[in-house]
């Protein structure tokens, strides 16, 4: 399976076996399971799509997106509406729709800027960004930077978990 055409099924697969516990993760599911995860992740309110409801599922995942579904996964949709109004990344303003998301993520280590105060939320996300993202609310942080930081130690901590079985992708290229 391409990597980068699918991100918004595979966080949907990904996300939807977050919320049952399962144990184990693999990305090679058939086209009816991810489509089943998509139309429950949109009924849950992760996935909303454009103004005009498509899902645009075959278009690349921005950085903004990303940060949206890792807030409405994780439970703190709530709390980002909350932080909003405040400016922590240069290049997202607290009108962008996705600044509270955005703050959430930056807040608390799930996604980073690029070290000179810039988020870049329009840009595309990339692997090495998703695994990182994804092994940290998994819990497995520690763990990742013990086994060699970013990215090697969360591309160890992802296959250890089986979240890469069956995807490929091309490093530091957006998905």
């Amino acid at each position: 399976m391409r990597f980068g055409k699918r991100l918004k099924k595979i966080c949907a697969v990904f996300a939807t076996l977050m919320m049952l516990d399962s144990a184990v993760m693999s990305f090679a599911a058939s086209d009816s399971r991810l489509d089943n995860a998509v139309f429950e992740l949109s009924s849950l309110g992760i996935f909303m799509g454009d103004e005009k409801g498509n899902l645009n599922l075959n278009d690349r995942m921005t950085r903004a997106e990303f940060a949206k579904i890792t807030a409405v996964m994780t439970g703190c949709d709530e709390v980002a509406a909350q932080i909003s109004a405040t400016d922590l990344m240069a290049d997202v303003p607290s009108e962008h729709w996705a600044a509270g998301y955005i703050n959430y993520c930056v807040s608390f280590g799930l996604m980073l800027g690029d070290g000179d105060g810039d988020f870049r939320p329009e840009d595309d996300i990339t692997l090495e960004e998703c695994i990182k993202t994804l092994v940290v609310v998994m819990g497995y942080e520690v763990v990742a930077q013990g086994s060699g930081g970013y990215p090697s130690g969360f591309y160890s901590v992802a296959q250890k978990k089986k979240l890469l079985d069956g995807v490929t992708g091309i490093q530091n290229e957006p998905q």
